[in-house]
């Protein structure tokens, strides 16, 4: 679920991080305890759609959080999720360095060990 400014805003402790143009949240309900979401603080309804300043901090966003995770020893799966909303979401999923996405069941690896 994403938040808002325009909105109520989240609740602190879900907040991660704020930029000019983004924030990162925790997840609710998220797969697993570090999902987070990079989410753009004006609303747009996809990546297609974002200014070039809000793309290049999603874009560093991505890039810190996967340096992050690969710190921790886990890959990232990063996705866009922006269906039948107008405010577009990047779902980052760190995920263990086991689950490789060339397997082709590695989604379902992933679902049934948690």
């Amino acid at each position: 679920h994403a938040y808002s400014r325009a909105h109520a805003p989240p609740p602190p402790f879900q907040v991660v991080s704020v930029g000019q143009h983004c924030y990162v949240a925790l997840a609710r309900g998220g797969v697993n305890s570090q999902h987070v979401l990079i989410l753009p603080i004006q609303h747009y309804q996809s990546s297609l759609t974002l200014p070039d300043e809000v793309s290049l901090e999603v874009e560093e966003y991505k890039k810190a959080l996967k340096e992050m995770f690969k710190s921790r020893g886990l890959s990232s799966f990063i996705y866009e999720r922006n269906y039948k909303t107008d405010h577009m979401q990047i779902q980052v999923l760190p995920i263990h360095k086991k689950y490789k996405v060339g397997n082709k069941n590695w989604i379902l690896d992933i679902y049934f060990s948690l």
